[in-house]
């Protein structure tokens, strides 16, 4: 990451600058959803900015309600902004999906149980209209393998535990070589062992493929430990309460949360999550 995104050795977390748009990954400027019924309006998100680099890493924090997932299905085009604008690769959200640019994994894995895990990754090719990768994308098996899924091709999710499963929907996701991965709460539902290993073994996936990856979570020790960049929401309207660089070291593995570095930034975040209740 370039160096002047981050905070100094003393100051390791400090509010990021404002969204310049030039060669993000994405970029949101002044995003507002609101969903109408006939019995209200609720206001989802209120004049949302902030932006991310390419090869980024941003963990999306807050409480239930202030439309964590509903910003990253704005960057996905699965909800459309009532107002602000939204810049995806370069492009906007539709076309950056319609290229298949971009890779989803949601808290459930969602595998077929009548397919294996092989099975399960090889799905996006049967049925969204692109019968071959790219050039030079890794293949499926080649996806498990990353995963650290080798050996389990041929198993059904009923022989899976859930941390593989997840593993599964991450290889799913990821095939065909988008440049934008979209993380909604995947570790959510696992033991706490479970998920601080998946929790290294993505550090190690984004480093090897250099993908953007944008996180939902409501821990904040998962938070500052994945991310690059933390964007703290609030809720009722749902806006941003802090967005905070984080300047510990690219190669970091658990360890790194019992240092004064990280409780610092962690106390920091806590101070933001209350600022918003």
């Amino acid at each position: 990451m370039s160096g002047a995104l981050h905070g100094t050795a003393a100051d390791p977390a400090r509010p990021a600058t404002a969204p310049s748009g030039a060669g993000g990954a994405v970029v949101c400027r002044n995003v507002t959803v609101r969903f109408v019924s006939d019995r209200r309006t609720v206001t989802a998100l209120e004049n949302v900015s902030f932006s991310v680099e390419r090869g980024g890493f941003l963990s999306l924090l807050g409480p239930s309600g202030c439309g964590k997932s509903t910003l990253l299905r704005v960057v996905a085009d699965l909800v459309e902004p009532t107002s602000g604008d939204v810049s995806v690769l370069g492009m906007s959200p539709r076309d950056a999906r319609l290229r298949r640019s971009l890779g989803f994994v949601f808290q459930d894995a969602a595998l077929l149980p009548w397919r294996t895990a092989l099975q399960n990754v090889e799905l996006p090719l049967e049925v969204g209209g692109v019968k071959t990768l790219p050039k030079g994308a890794p293949t499926p098996r080649e996806l498990l393998a990353l995963v650290g899924l080798s050996g389990w091709e041929g198993s059904f999710p009923h022989e899976l535990s859930g941390g593989m499963r997840q593993r599964v929907s991450i290889a799913r996701a990821l095939l065909g070589g988008p440049r934008l991965l979209l993380m909604d709460e995947p570790f959510g539902a696992l033991d706490e062992i479970t998920r601080d290993r998946l929790n290294e073994e993505l550090r190690r996936i984004w480093q090897e493929t250099g993908t953007t990856i944008l996180f939902v979570t409501h821990s904040v020790y998962e938070a500052l430990y994945l991310g690059e960049q933390v964007l703290v929401l609030a809720a009722n309207p749902g806006r941003v309460s802090d967005l905070v660089q984080v300047d510990l070291p690219r190669d970091r593995d658990l360890k790194i949360r019992d240092t004064e570095a990280f409780v610092r930034v962690a106390a920091r975040l806590r101070e933001s999550l209350g600022r918003g209740s």
